[in-house]
This record gives structure tokens, sequence and C-alpha cells, in this order.
């Protein structure tokens, strides 16, 4: 293949991500109704690194990113949902913003749907923009 070509092809197969991170931490959060209660907590923690697509979209599954602990473990998760994304454009010297919505699905199993949207300036989609991602989901397991 020509140079370049390969990459190009890459990026249509596997337009999302290139690698990801998670961990699954069981711990204690304050809730505040009235007076403070303390209940038991799990979090999923999930980053990666990905790339917008010709139309300035990347929409990926946060289940596209992690490994059930076992095949029978059901996640139910709980809001919010914090998700956070840079885009990482070195040389570009070009501004770059991200706009991002999600929303709940259920495939089989709950899940949450990401969508992230480059731009520029001027408000116009930005094609094949690399961003760092990170998201932090409340969840309850269920076997």
């Amino acid at each position: 293949m020509p140079n370049g070509q390969l990459g190009d092809v890459a990026k249509e197969i596997y337009p999302i991500h290139h690698r990801s991170i998670y961990s699954f931490s069981d711990g204690f959060t304050a809730h505040f109704y009235v007076g403070k209660t303390c209940v038991n907590a799990e979090l999923l923690d999930v980053g990666g690194h990905a790339l917008t697509g010709r139309d300035g979209k990347a929409k990926f599954k946060l289940s596209d990113f992690f490994c059930r602990e076992k095949r029978t473990q059901i996640l139910k998760f709980r809001n919010p949902v914090n998700f956070v994304a840079t885009p990482y454009t070195p040389g570009k010297n070009v501004p770059t913003y991200l706009t991002i919505t999600q929303k709940t699905i259920t495939n089989g199993m709950e899940d949450i749907e990401i969508t992230v949207n480059s731009w520029d300036k001027g408000g116009s989609p930005l094609a094949n923009i690399a961003f760092n991602w990170r998201c932090a989901v409340p969840y309850s397991s269920i076997e």
C-alpha cells in the first residue's frame, strides 16, 4: 500500500479508540437530603484516546472500553455521568472545541452512549481531531 493509505484505512475501520484504561472502585459517598447520609458506592472510572471522523463526530459506548468481571455481571449506571475530553492537536495551532452529549441506552445491558463533536472557532465541524477523554460514573452491579 502507498505511504499513508494504511493509516486512512485504519481510521475508517477503527475510527474511535486506540487505547483505554479502566478501574472499578468500591467506597462510600455522602448524600445530602435531610442531613448527611453515607452509602456504599461503586464507581467505573474509564478513559482513553479517540479520534473524530470526517464528520467531526465520535460516537461510542462505555462498554466498548471495559470488561465485565464475570460474563453474568450486569451493570446499572447511575447519574451523574462525569465526562471530560481534551483535544490533542500537536503542531496544528488551530483553536479546537469539543462538545459532548451522553445518553443511557439498553442493548442487552444498560450502557452509556457518548457523542463527541469537534468544532472550529466558527462553529464548523473539524474532521480527524484526536482527543483524550475520561469518564466516571456510579454503578450498581447485579449478578
